[in-house]
């Protein structure tokens, strides 16, 4: 019975030995782990330190650049605004010149008639020409001293060239064209016109045919137009809004 104590005992010490074993080999390894892990841990976090610190160059340099476009981007604009300045500028400038020469255009034509359909003759005379239809037709007596220059310009291919007549004097002219409704009532096509400029004619005819505009004319170097419902006429030049302008003068 002792004996099999005995035995018993060396049984369970040698169970405590393992034990001990075990327990020393799992704590061995987990150290081993233990330290591979921080090993492993440690080669991460440097190399995540690495991946941030080249991001945030990365970060720090698309900022400069972008600081950079940022400025170049704002000097374009500022250029750009200059440039639009610059243009607006020269348009205005170019638009008074043009206003300025179509008025001193439209002003040296103001002593000038056109006579249109009156038939043209091989070797006319054109001024005695002239002077004998306004006796025959107008009862208007023009002398020969009250011309300054009679001839024909070009026209519409196979009809009467037009007379380009320019008379001494506005006085002389407006003898004349008070008595154009009679010239045009009693010789059919025959007709009598002030000298518009072209870029004045161009504006009568936006003015008739637009809505706001019921009639336009020519009259002593200015155009005028009189509104749809309205009353008084209107001056109009040759860069103006015409909406704008009827609505001001409504």
């Amino acid at each position: 019975m002792l004996s099999e104590l005995g035995e018993i005992k060396s049984d369970m010490v040698k169970h405590s030995d393992i034990e001990t074993i075990v327990t020393s080999i799992v704590t061995e390894i987990m150290k081993v782990h233990k330290e591979e892990f921080d090993k492993r841990l440690n080669e991460i976090e440097e190399k995540n330190d690495k991946i941030k610190g080249h991001l945030q160059e990365q970060i720090d340099g698309l900022s400069m650049e972008n600081e950079v476009l940022r400025e170049k981007l704002a000097e374009k604009n500022k250029q750009i605004m200059e440039q639009k300045t610059t243009i607006s500028d020269a348009m205005r400038i170019a638009q008074e010149a043009q206003v300025r020469s179509n008025y001193n255009e439209q002003y040296s034509r103001k002593s000038n008639i056109k006579i249109y359909g009156m038939k043209e003759e091989k070797k006319e005379d054109t001024p005695e020409e002239v002077i004998r239809m306004l006796s025959d037709v107008a009862n208007v007596v023009l002398r020969e001293d009250e011309i300054v220059a009679a001839h024909r310009i070009p026209g519409r291919a196979g009809q009467n060239r037009p007379i380009l007549l320019k008379v001494k004097n506005t006085s002389v002219k407006s003898r004349i064209m008070k008595k154009r409704s009679v010239v045009k009532k009693l010789v059919h096509g025959l007709r009598l016109a002030d000298d518009v400029t072209k870029l004045n004619s161009s504006l009568i005819d936006c003015l008739n045919a637009h809505d706001s505009i019921e009639s336009a004319w020519y009259f002593n170097g200015n155009i005028y137009g009189k509104a749809v419902n309205g009353d008084r006429r209107i001056k109009f030049d040759i860069y103006d809004d015409i909406p704008k302008k009827v609505h001001n003068k409504a």
